[in-house]
């Protein structure tokens, strides 16, 4: 048995949306082509043990990146001997100037 396997990215662990509940399969599928001409949602069908058809959605777009705050800090130590070293010998010389 050959499933066909798409090219599209999956977002695992991204929730999905009830959008709506449907009693017959029908109209939960006209629900979901309708859905679906909107290029940045994925849509899914789930049957639920008491036969009503629910209709899922998320968001394809990925989440806006969260900016990285700057560890650089004035006062911070060297990490390193020789950029200590180097660290030393600048406050050195700038006491004697």
């Amino acid at each position: 048995m050959s499933k066909s396997i798409d090219n599209k990215e999956t977002q695992h662990g991204k929730s999905w949306n009830t959008h709506s509940s449907h009693k017959d399969f029908f109209s939960a599928v006209t629900d979901k082509n309708n859905l679906q001409k909107d290029k940045t949602l994925e849509v899914k069908i789930r049957r639920r043990s008491d036969d009503t058809f629910h209709v899922k959605m998320r968001s394809l777009k990925p989440p806006a990146p969260e900016e990285k705050t700057s560890t650089n800090k004035p006062d911070a130590k060297p990490k390193n001997r020789s950029a200590r070293r180097d660290s030393k010998k600048k406050r050195a010389l700038e006491k004697k100037e």
